[in-house]
């Protein structure tokens, strides 16, 4: 089996021919392939004059100018101009003035393109760099939640061959984590019945749309372990690491909060947990977040962690550590955010794949399992109450509304109107005990891989429906035969090559979408 290094070679030589042809190339590879590096290679060829790197945070910057540095020249550097996305949307007259000569724009994580400023920023950027410039983009994740297809838009599908996680485990180019998720139970006596609020909000997701109900459902569960005292995390944690790690007396785990202010309330008990487990270890905390400076800049003190016995470091973050952070040291990470969203799910688990050994994942919110947002993203959710919502309003203004209908009414607006998870944080913190279990591989790759092509077999269904597919169609035979040729003469719209644009196959996009 080829190594890392091989296989970022062949990439890199595939993404020349790609965009040779084509000006364009968006290279997919999962986190801690070495993307950066890649990118990097473009900068130290000394082929490219004027050069662009986007980049989403310092962390990811540095790492492209180390890869500079070692393997390039500081004449190689003189060549790059560094804007971080945010920047790109701020440039002043003579800053994209300066960008009119480029000839080569690499954007490392380049699905953050898809944000509506920043977006309109790179097709600002795309006017003004000559026709003739190469943009090389990189992501381990390209699949967007809101439906912005980056790969189509910006780098019009040209897209390097596949090679998934699953295939990084499977050609022993990375470490599969030891992966373990939580369920709960209430504690006996400690509350027989939730508290009213909490029977508001499940009286509410009970009422609305089967298409949300699900999600809620999660939603509250997720949000509810996120403010409840947990109980028997400590042996959890003690159990796996005396059982998987092979130095327990340093370790460094990286714990992912919600927010900031979820981190200050609940920091407490992380610490608790690990000093439970360890009472032995001393508890180094330490805060990686863009809130205070002083916070910011522990990202350079996390870089180089040094071995000290009986000890335990707890990082916390939760917007600063989802991209371009690899450490050799990291025995662990703590989800603690609930997400529906694979890009943040693909992010974070990733900073266990950079560590040169199986790190432990403890999976607090139990995210390996939840359900992926995508499938209620954009579409028209409650479509039929705010219908009937206005129809009973409009009678009101002429008629007057019957005493039933008042309450159909008053119910209709509560539904439409308040969302449960405004008045999460009134919920009374229960007691819930916590089960582990650890995950099969199978979980894992379904996760990883299964959920983003099932994402893009409904893209490319999607995509070939708003040009001009016929979805009354419920027959693959009759869907196949719009792909021959005979049915140019008839102007039908084939299916397969909306399917070949996104990376699967057709048999996929009918299994994903139904069609027998």
């Amino acid at each position: 089996m080829p190594n890392l290094e091989e296989l970022r070679q062949q990439t890199y030589k595939e993404s020349i021919r790609i965009a040779k042809q084509y000006h364009k190339c968006a290279i997919i590879r999962p986190t801690s392939f070495g993307k950066t590096q890649i990118l990097a290679k473009f900068i130290t060829s000394g082929e490219f004059k004027h050069i662009l790197f986007l980049y989403p945070t310092d962390a990811v910057k540095n790492a492209a100018l180390n890869f500079c540095i070692k393997f390039g020249t500081p004449e190689d550097l003189s060549r790059v101009t560094f804007y971080s996305y945010t920047k790109l949307q701020k440039l002043t007259d003579g800053q994209w003035q300066n960008l009119e000569k480029t000839d080569l724009v690499l954007a490392d994580e380049c699905h953050k393109l898809g944000g509506r400023k920043t977006r309109e920023a790179y097709q600002y950027l795309q006017e003004t760099i000559p026709e003739t410039a190469w943009e090389i983009g990189a992501t381990a994740t390209p699949v967007r939640m809101d439906k912005i297809d980056i790969i189509k838009t910006i780098y019009e599908n040209h897209v390097v061959s596949p090679y998934t996680c699953h295939n990084m485990f499977q050609d022993g180019n990375a470490h599969k984590p030891i992966y373990v998720y939580s369920t709960y139970r209430k504690m006996k006596g400690v509350k027989k019945e939730i508290d009213k609020n909490t029977k508001d909000a499940m009286s509410l997701i009970q009422k609305a749309d089967a298409k949300d109900r699900t999600m809620l459902e999660q939603e509250f569960n997720a949000r509810t372990i996120q403010i409840s005292k947990l109980i028997g995390v400590s042996d959890g944690i003690r159990k796996t690491c005396e059982k998987h790690v092979k130095d327990t007396s340093c370790m460094n785990f990286i714990i992912f909060f919600a927010n900031f202010n979820h981190l200050h309330e609940k920091s407490g008990d992380v610490r608790n947990w690990f000093h439970d487990a360890y009472p032995n270890h001393a508890i180094q905390e330490i805060n990686v977040t863009t809130e205070k400076p002083q916070y910011a800049k522990n990202l350079e003190k996390i870089a180089r962690l040094p071995h000290e016995d009986n000890t335990i470091r707890l990082i916390y973050t939760c917007d600063m550590l989802n991209l371009g952070h690899h450490s050799n040291d990291t025995t662990g990470l703590v989800f603690y955010r609930p997400t529906w969203s694979n890009t943040i799910y693909t992010q974070q688990y990733g900073r266990s794949m950079g560590t040169g050994k199986s790190a432990i994942i403890f999976d607090i919110v139990d995210n390996l399992h939840r359900t992926p947002i995508y499938s209620t993203i954009g579409k028209p959710h409650q479509n039929e109450n705010r219908i009937r919502l206005r129809q009973l309003n409009r009678k009101a203004e002429h008629t007057g509304l019957t005493k039933e209908e008042e309450k159909e009414r008053d119910l209709l607006e509560s539904l439409l109107s308040e969302r449960w998870w405004d008045h999460v944080n009134e919920l009374e913190p229960e007691d819930l005990i916590i089960n582990n279990h650890v995950a099969k591989y199978q979980e894992l790759v379904k996760k990883l891989v299964e959920e983003p092509r099932r994402i893009n077999c409904k893209r490319a269904w999607e995509t070939w429906i708003a040009c001009g597919g016929d979805a009354s169609v419920k027959t693959q035979e009759a869907i196949l035969q719009n792909d021959t040729i005979k049915s140019r003469r008839v102007k039908q719209v084939p299916l397969r090559p909306f399917c070949m644009a996104k990376g699967v196959t057709v048999e996929e996009v009918f299994e994903e979408m139904g069609i027998h």
